[in-house]
């Protein structure tokens, strides 16, 4: 009798991610018999949030990445710092899929370091020559996908500016293009498992497309809210929630199932703004909540928004307002993220020489702060945070 090597395969793969369960399901590539060395090796791996810095301001180079372990328990983060081996010299963007690291630097280039082994070796994907030499806006780890994208996009595949996708861990990159009357600007960018929204200046505002077809966008018939200029999405599995921005205030709107149609929830207070620094990350679905990062840049004091409906009016909605003072004067919250049992977000000054991390243990009921300077004292301050198994971590 001859031995069935993919039904093995297949059923090694199967008891160890049954063995080691995900916050977030682990997403099989196309080939997961192929890939099972670095499945096995993942899975091996514990769950993490990663800190990634940002000493661009200081014309400097971090080349490296903080591990973070919270201890919901003892209230507590056990810190590493992870140097990389090259690679990147700062973050700007990360994603963190199947193991992967994917990094966009802030140095004017349409490029992505990827990294399946912790940052220890690198490859690089850089858009074609034919495309503009900038930064990307947006990287996304999304269900079965990493996605990425400037902040426009075309929409024609034979455009110079379309998006890109890659759906076998950064191996290879596929084009996408959105749809309206022109290239069109990306004012806000999130995804469930199963869709990728964007929000945009064009009529209506908002489209989307299945994540396994991002050639086949649906735009929104209506936009109910007067209120139409965003600055952020939060796309959780059945609602939608839309920061958005008139006369220098902020409002939220929302949809429930597919944002065929946004209606207005209600506004923050005059004096709090979004102010994710360019990466509109700066708010998240956690747990069944909407969490919104607000920053009153007059008087440098942060808020956290938990809002458990996308509809509900940020006016009735619990807050946290935690002392962000590791910097003199906070202006942007770049990142935001966690699960259920620790939420943290960053923070930095207008010089992006200083800055700090905060951390939930209570669902964001209150905010402490993570001694990061404890593994990385250097200028500069944390442009993402992501979650996730890498291989290799101690």
């Amino acid at each position: 009798m001859q031995n069935s090597k993919p039904g093995i395969h297949k059923l090694l793969v199967l008891s160890f991610i049954l063995a080691f369960p995900l916050s977030k399901c682990l997403q099989l590539e196309k080939s997961p018999a192929g890939n099972l060395p670095a499945l096995l090796a993942l899975a091996s791996s514990r769950e993490a949030f990663f800190l990634f810095p940002d000493q661009s301001s200081a014309s400097t180079s971090s080349n490296g990445m903080i591990l973070a372990r919270p201890d919901a328990g003892a209230k507590t983060v056990d810190l590493h710092w992870i140097p990389f081996n090259g690679g990147p010299e700062n973050t700007r963007l990360a994603a963190i899929h199947n193991g992967v690291v994917f990094i966009s630097q802030p140095d004017g280039e349409d490029e992505l370091w990827i990294s399946g082994n912790g940052g220890q070796g690198w490859r690089v994907f850089e858009a074609p020559e034919d495309n503009e030499d900038e930064d990307f806006a947006y990287l996304l780890s999304c269900g079965s996908a990493v996605i990425v994208a400037y902040d426009t996009v075309s929409l024609s595949e034979e455009d110079g500016h379309p998006g890109y996708v890659s759906y076998d861990g950064g191996q290879t990159f596929q084009k996408w293009s959105a749809i309206g009357s022109e290239e069109i600007s990306i004012d806000g960018m999130d995804c469930n498992e199963e869709y990728l929204f964007i929000a945009s200046n064009d009529q209506n505002h908002l489209q989307w497309a299945p994540v396994e077809n991002l050639n086949s966008f649906t735009t929104a018939s209506a936009h109910s809210s007067i209120i139409d200029t965003y600055e952020g999405l939060v796309a959780g599995p059945s609602a939608i929630l839309g920061i958005a921005e008139q006369n220098g205030d902020h409002f939220s709107n929302f949809a429930s199932g597919l944002p065929d149609d946004m209606n207005y929830s209600g506004p923050y207070p005059v004096t709090y703004n979004y102010q994710p620094g360019g990466t509109g990350r700066g708010a998240d679905y956690i747990d069944d909540n909407n969490f919104v990062a607000m920053l009153d840049t007059f008087n440098g004091i942060c808020r956290v928004y938990s809002m458990d409906a996308a509809g509900e009016d940020p006016a009735s909605a619990s807050y946290a307002q935690p002392a962000c003072n590791k910097a003199p004067e906070p202006s942007i919250i770049p990142a935001l993220g966690g699960n259920s049992s620790s939420i943290l977000f960053s923070y930095a000054g207008s010089d992006g020489l200083e800055g700090g991390v905060m951390i939930s243990f209570d669902e964001g009921a209150s905010f402490s702060n993570v001694p990061v300077t404890s593994v990385w004292s250097d200028s500069g301050s944390i442009s993402d945070i992501e979650q996730g198994r890498v291989p290799g971590m101690p």
